[in-house]
């Protein structure tokens, strides 16, 4: 847990979106395998004679070696600054060449190609117009200028391959000002000297075309590709070799008949109209293989179940055959893995794509490894929890997948929506005490989310003790428990909110994570009552005392939390500087509850109390809040159908009669 403070802040200093990807990802890689690496062992421990167990503890401390290897370098390499451009260049070509980004560098290399002409100041009296430089700049130039630049460039044609220190009295060409990183060739930096009449010039461009072709085969190669897809990426494909060929020949012909008119231009511009719609011809092929990606990840689920089964059975032929059509759906989640990379806009989504295809590619096969490992000790109990990890391992990177796509999709479709926004960072009119005045969508700051980001951290992590704490005794308890339920419920609601300090998840707005707010603090209360109706049973004695100190303290964050919710907010820094304390009230309150709730059910185990009835005897000191809130055994017989249909029944008793779909807010449960 220190460990992975530590990364976070460290996180949080890089400078380089790509390396805090990377920490992130480490960083999730050893939070998520601590847990298999110990049921791993104890299996190992417990059946030495098994190498199936001895593969899924080796696997596990191999990928967790790796992540602590990663970080190390991606520290390393924050405080280490010289790096040699011949590193960066294979660092470019090995990780981040993809479909898009070579697309991009075509286009790019294909736009600084294009000649235009921009008058040049004569040093002496008297003007001539032989003095005039070639420029791809796009705006500035009058219409007669172009055509006494175009009428020049015929006449002088024959004089661009003369290289640029040569003294000449021709003009000089010059390329569009638009930087490049300086690993974009593999040699060195594109020549600002370039246009698309020079051969260095055609060499790149075919060298740049002949990528993004070879980085379009695991398009049409995959098995999960439409015909109709295939057919139109090859097609295109064509087309922009055709369009290239087309130009690059005018270009030679400028050269031959110096005295004819070519436009150039307009080939120049054909070309790019392919580039563009090769590249969303990519992006449609992926988006019609993640349409399915749901039902995929859903059958594999249903598959881990089955394998389960049938390893409990010890019926090996069918495990043989279910892990076949397991093997199946990694394979599917893999294909797109790869192809969602491809098509990734930022450092941070092709990180993350990266990684997960990596993690899944490693992980995926462990769950049959482990089916094996319980089908030879099917009474084995630490072997049946060792698949239940690697399972939920397999659903969390799954999850991952899932999440990654939708990003991905969202991103590329905001290139046609420039004005779509993602969140409103500002408060909606009229509603926590801002002013009627509309005010304008904006999105959160990278600044302000990364600054909330570390509360939001170690509110998961709580979460995550929350969840461990309840699973381990809800089996011995009463299935109809209040307190587990509360805290379940409190859990989730507590997931989402850290899902939005990450910039994904349900809630979208600050409004949804202040309203979540609300309902997070009036279940705690609810929960507060029942833990204090089961205080009474609990005799005198140390464990009492020290339940009785916890729940003493619960009402002061709860009242705290609620506080801070309405407190009024005027301006887009009060409203993030509002964000991050109900962040960190949450988060309080959240551990506070997390010690309640571990204090009653050591009380229960140490003096064999019964939980059940708890739900239905809360109506005494606190009747009439919590029929406010419809809590009791009205409400209690359904994690997430009661929470939201009592944050219903909440929302119309604070606004009047009104529709309660209205005050709804959508939230994540597990």
């Amino acid at each position: 847990m220190q460990r992975l403070f530590l990364t976070c802040d460290r996180q949080n200093d890089l400078k380089d979106e790509r390396r805090r990807a990377q920490m992130a990802a480490a960083r999730q890689v050893l939070e998520r395998s601590t847990m298999m690496l110990l049921t791993s062992s104890k299996t190992c421990l417990r059946h030495p004679e098994c190498g199936d167990a001895r593969e899924n503890r080796d696997t596990v401390f191999c990928q967790m070696r790796r992540a602590m290897d990663l970080i190390h370098y991606v520290v390393k390499d924050g405080v280490m600054h010289a790096t040699s451009e011949r590193r960066r260049s294979v660092d470019w070509d090995l990780e981040r060449s993809t479909a898009s980004s070579s697309l991009r560098l075509f286009s790019r290399l294909m736009e600084r190609s294009r000649p235009r002409f921009e008058p040049v100041v004569a040093t002496s009296s008297v003007a001539k117009p032989s003095n005039s430089d070639i420029s791809s700049s796009r705006d500035g130039i009058r219409d007669a200028e172009v055509t006494n630049g175009r009428k020049e460039l015929n006449r002088s044609n024959s004089q661009r391959d003369r290289p640029v220190n040569q003294p000449t009295k021709t003009r000089n060409y010059v390329s569009l000002d638009r930087e490049l990183p300086a690993y974009t060739s593999k040699n060195e930096a594109i020549n600002t000297e370039m246009s698309v009449l020079s051969p260095q010039t055609r060499e790149e461009l075919m060298a740049a075309l002949d990528k993004v072709v070879e980085k379009t085969q695991d398009f049409t190669d995959s098995a999960y590709t439409t015909h109709e897809h295939r057919e139109n990426i090859l097609l295109l494909c064509d087309r922009v070799k055709l369009e290239l060929n087309q130009c690059l020949r005018m270009a030679i012909n400028m050269e031959q008949f110096p005295s004819s008119s070519f436009d150039i231009d307009n080939a120049v511009d054909s070309v790019l109209t392919a580039t563009q719609d090769l590249s969303n011809q990519l992006f449609m092929a992926v988006a019609d293989q993640i349409s399915d990606l749901g039902r995929v990840i859903k059958h594999g689920i249903d598959m881990v179940y089955s394998l389960r089964t049938v390893a409990l059975n010890q019926e090996l032929d069918k495990l043989q055959e279910y892990s076949d059509r397991f093997h199946d759906y990694i394979d599917h989640i893999l294909d797109v893995c790869k192809l969602l990379r491809h098509i990734a806009l930022s450092e941070t989504l092709h990180v993350q794509a990266k990684f997960t295809e990596i993690n899944l590619r490693i992980y995926g096969p462990q769950v049959i490894t482990a089916c094996r490992a319980l089908s030879m000790h099917p009474n084995s109990k630490i072997a049946k929890e060792n698949l239940e990890v690697f399972a939920d391992m397999w659903q969390w990177l799954a999850s991952d997948v899932n999440a990654i796509s939708k990003e991905i999709i969202q991103m590329v479709q905001a290139l046609t929506k420039p004005d779509r926004t993602e969140y409103l960072s500002l408060p909606r009119p009229g509603k926590h005490g801002t002013t009627s005045k509309p005010l304008k969508p904006s999105q959160l700051d990278q600044e302000e989310q990364e600054k909330i980001a570390k509360s939001g951290l170690e509110m998961k992590m709580l979460t995550n003790e929350m969840d461990a704490e309840t699973d381990k005794w809800n089996g011995e308890s009463d299935e109809n428990n209040d307190i587990v339920k509360r805290a379940k419920n409190m859990s989730s609601m507590a997931f989402s909110m850290y899902q939005f300090t990450k910039g994904d998840g349900t809630l979208k707005t600050t409004q949804d994570l202040f309203t979540q707010a609300e309902y997070f603090a009036e279940e705690a209360n609810r929960l507060y009552k029942v833990a204090r109706q089961f205080s009474y049973q609990v005799p005198a004695g140390d464990s009492k005392k020290e339940l009785l100190e916890h729940l003493d303290i619960v009402p002061t964050y709860v009242q705290t939390l609620q506080f801070t919710v309405k407190e009024p907010t005027v301006g887009k820094a009060a409203t993030f500087l509002k964000v991050d304390h109900v962040i960190k009230e949450t988060k309080n309150l959240m551990n506070v509850i997390n010690k309640v709730v571990t204090s009653c059910f050591e009380c229960a185990n140490k003096y064999k109390l019964d939980f059940s009835g708890l739900s239905g005897r809360t109506g005494g000191s606190g009747g009439s809040r919590d029929d406010e809130g419809g809590t009791g055994a009205a409400d209690s017989k359904g994690s997430s159908t009661s929470t939201e249909a009592s944050m219903c029944r909440y929302g119309m008793s604070r606004r009047g009669k009104g529709d309660a779909r209205r005050t709804r807010v959508s939230f994540l449960l597990f």
